[in-house]
């Protein structure tokens, strides 16, 4: 029996100490139990008039039309000593507004004569004459009615525990609310000075904790100038900015919040369930260090905003981030984070390539969002272990073969075709966030036909990614990849479906360029595979307008264009500092190719280098533009017109384009926008050494005009040149190496026929440049 009693005694100890923690600071949102204030400062001046001032901070929220009395006589234990001849100072919060925690309450003159003093914050009246403060005086905080208090608050000043004399005491402070009576060092403050708290204003940990730093710190005794030294405002993880919506929904409303001011990256936030739910809108950059969401509570970031939290996320309510079709929201934890968080994706009703930008997301959750196809749902990873027919693995029905009911969630990083069915609009992904780095897996599936290196990957982040050296030099997709060795050296990019053929394709030196969460693009693993490619949260970056890009190269560029019926394709030539003739990984692209080879293409071979490989994009030297020769390969079927156009970029001035046809003899200058060169196909055309790009700062060819169609120009030996067709007028001769050089030039007047002696000139291809009143005419001629 002893030991049984021993155990209820226990009991009843550990439940009384659970009651005495409820009954103190309880963070319930409003100010009712002890603790729930702190007086952090007492003062009394003698001129003018004796003035007595004191602050206090609240500790917990107070709701609009709360009332606590400070009274400084001397509480007994059972009652205060005497009702008259001390007075009592009543404070009242009259903003119809409820405070937050942390806000600093400052009464000056509070015995102005029973008349309002002056509070920063709420109204102050002294109720009862004869409030003075002074050294070895008293001042009790309490809830209830003039000297009949209900629950103690809080305790500045002297009692009879350092002073035998007097009569103050905090025993029985408790009253018959159970718990612990005002405790000096925790809820109150035992001292025979008057003076002002001079210690931390960072609550962190509990209301008790910062109850605790407050009325055990140290202070600043004697008399002082009001209010020079008093705190203004206390913050921390137990005194977070709470949003009250007082106003209305807007996050950047500051009356909105319990501090009265935007949340900064240092404070801490707490959602509270409140009518007005808070929105981050368009163009609004939230910050905040640790964030908690409150039960039944919502939290908002609409497309176009964004949200920073650097400390800890703990999502207990509702928590929605919005896109639109031509906007993100944007979310970046840099702590932890507990809980779901729901990302709307917006997407139209034609196919993209996206993946999860959380964790737990159901795939057969969304089998109702997408198109259907006979037993095939509109979604299928991509397998690159078979044939290209089959590599779409689309979900099906219980009767086909990959039944979306036993697909599992989405995989983190990994990459989804997906077609939206009826309207656009958004669909729900939600989950947890991602708040480490993610490593996915790339493989090598074999050789075409049976397989291939190509892997579909994703942004897994509820924010986007750094993807080029323009973005951010350091922490980059591909950069980050490259210098790892992930990558295929001659694919070192990324291949993005955009909605048309072909594939756009970003090297490390574009623009910059962003990867909108959850997009996916396609990378290429190196031969073998047996690497991973890196998603990690340094490459996190707010880009919540026009994503993808975001300014202009500044480096030299050559598009060059194919077009042929409703085909199109293009290869880029760039000229940028420290790049080389031959392969410069990441910056040296070659072409997608994980649909199949394509029937209509234009690529690049290297200007010097042993890979054969085609190049969607080619990166060479900012300097001996007309050394280089660029070999230029197309894909296409007999039968068709193709047509070559070219857009140019900073390339240096005077310095032109030109394509050259070694089949037709033929060099076209393409460095105008309304410039072309169209052929009609009598044969396929499948790889390289018919086309080339010559740069140089000479005219090497312009179009012939017609005028200028019955002369001919040709060699009849070794060393003559011979001109047919002339009529009477100056004619003008220049001619021009393969690097673009002027290596002679005559004038002359002929009628019919002129001969010209070349014994100067080495064998080799030359251009000849023939200009007279008629116009210009070029010929390409070979000396042996």
């Amino acid at each position: 029996m002893k030991k049984i009693n021993l155990l209820k005694e226990k009991i009843f100890f550990l439940l009384l100490l659970t009651f005495q923690v409820i009954v103190s600071q309880n963070n319930n949102g409003s100010i009712d139990v002890m603790g729930d204030i702190a007086i952090i400062a007492v003062n009394r001046i003698s001129t003018p008039s004796s003035q007595s001032d004191y602050a206090f901070v609240l500790l917990d929220d107070c709701l609009a039309g709360t009332k606590i009395y400070f009274d400084d006589d001397d509480w007994t234990g059972s009652a205060f000593s005497s009702l008259t001849g001390e007075g009592v100072s009543e404070w009242t919060n009259n903003t119809n507004k409820t405070l937050g925690a942390g806000t600093v309450i400052r009464v000056n003159f509070a015995n102005n004569n029973g008349t309002t003093s002056t509070t920063n914050i709420g109204i102050t009246n002294e109720i009862n004459g004869g409030f003075n403060l002074a050294a070895g005086d008293q001042l009790y905080a309490y809830l209830g009615a003039e000297r009949a208090p209900t629950v103690f608050l809080s305790f500045w000043g002297e009692t009879n525990a350092i002073n035998g004399s007097e009569t103050a005491v905090l025993t029985g402070t408790k009253l018959s609310n159970g718990g612990l009576d005002l405790t000096n060092g925790t809820t109150a403050r035992v001292t025979a000075n008057i003076g002002y708290y001079n210690g931390s204003t960072d609550c962190n940990g509990s209301i008790s904790d910062c109850a605790a730093m407050i009325n055990g710190g140290t202070i600043v005794s004697g008399s002082f100038t009001w209010p020079t030294g008093v705190k203004t405002a206390f913050k921390g993880s137990a005194l977070p900015n709470k949003f009250f919506g007082t106003t209305n929904t807007n996050w950047s409303t500051a009356t909105n919040w319990g501090y009265k001011t935007v949340p900064s990256a240092s404070d801490h936030v707490r959602i509270l369930n409140v009518t007005n739910n808070p929105v981050i809108n368009s163009s609004t950059s939230g910050v905040s260090n640790n964030i908690l969401v409150d039960a039944s509570s919502t939290l908002t970031i609409n497309a176009g905003g964004s949200l920073t939290i650097s400390g800890n996320l703990t999502q207990n309510g509702t928590f929605n981030i919005l896109s639109n079709a031509s906007t993100n929201g944007s979310l970046i934890v840099q702590g932890t984070s507990t809980g779901n968080v729901s990302y709307l994706r917006h997407v139209s009703t034609n196919w993209h390539l996206i993946g999860a930008p959380v964790e737990g997301q159901s795939i057969n959750s969304l089998s109702g969002e997408v198109e259907t196809n006979g037993n095939n749902f509109a979604i299928a990873p991509y397998l690159n272990s078979t044939t290209s027919l089959l590599r779409w693995n689309y979900y099906t029905t219980n009767a086909g073969t990959n039944d979306i009911a036993s697909s599992g969630n989405f995989l983190a990083a990994k990459g989804y075709t997906f077609k939206k069915k009826t309207v656009a609009g958004t669909v729900t992904f939600t989950g947890t966030i991602n708040t480490e780095d993610q490593p996915i897996s790339i493989t090598d599936g074999g050789d075409n036909p049976s397989g291939n290196r190509w892997n579909l990957v994703a942004n897994p982040y509820t924010a986007a990614l750094n993807a080029t050296n323009a973005a951010d030099a350091t922490n980059n997709f591909l950069k980050v990849n490259i210098d790892a060795g992930n990558l295929d050296p001659t694919k070192a990019g990324l291949y993005l479906w955009t909605g048309a053929t072909p594939y756009d394709v970003k090297s490390v030196d574009d623009a910059a360029f962003y990867i909108a969460p959850g997009q996916a693009f396609f990378v290429h693993a190196p031969d073998g595979g047996g690497t991973s490619v890196s998603f990690t949260e340094a490459m996190q970056s707010h880009q919540t307008g026009n994503i993808f890009l975001k300014n202009t190269t500044s480096y030299p560029e050559i598009i060059l264009n194919l077009s042929g019926g409703k085909s199109k394709s293009l290869t880029k030539i760039r000229y940028i500092q420290g790049k080389t003739t031959g392969l410069d990984v990441g910056s040296d692209v070659g072409t997608f190719t994980g649909t199949g080879k394509s029937n209509f293409e234009v690529y690049s071979h290297l200007v010097n280098s042993k890979f054969e490989d085609d190049f969607a994009i080619q990166a060479l030297p900012n300097s001996n533009f007309e050394e280089m020769i660029v070999p230029i390969g197309v894909s296409a079927k007999s039968g068709q017109e193709i047509s070559f156009s070219a857009a140019l970029s900073n390339l240096p001035v005077g310095l032109s384009v030109f394509l050259e046809d070694k089949e037709n003899n033929t060099l076209t200058e393409l460095s105008d926008a309304d410039r072309n060169y169209s052929i009609a196909l009598n044969k396929d055309l499948n790889g390289t050494g018919r086309f080339y790009i010559h740069t140089t700062s000479n005219a090497l060819s312009i179009d012939n005009n017609d005028d200028l169609q019955n002369i001919n120009i040709y060699t009849i030996n070794t060393s003559t040149l011979r001109i047919t067709g002339l009529s009477v007028e100056k004619n003008e001769i220049v001619i021009f190496n393969m690097l673009g050089k002027q290596v002679f030039s005559t004038s002359f007047i002929a009628n019919n026929v002129k001969d010209i002696n070349l014994l100067n000139l080495s064998a080799g291809i030359y251009f000849v440049q023939l200009q007279n009143n008629s116009g210009k005419l070029t010929k390409k001629i070979i000396l042996e």
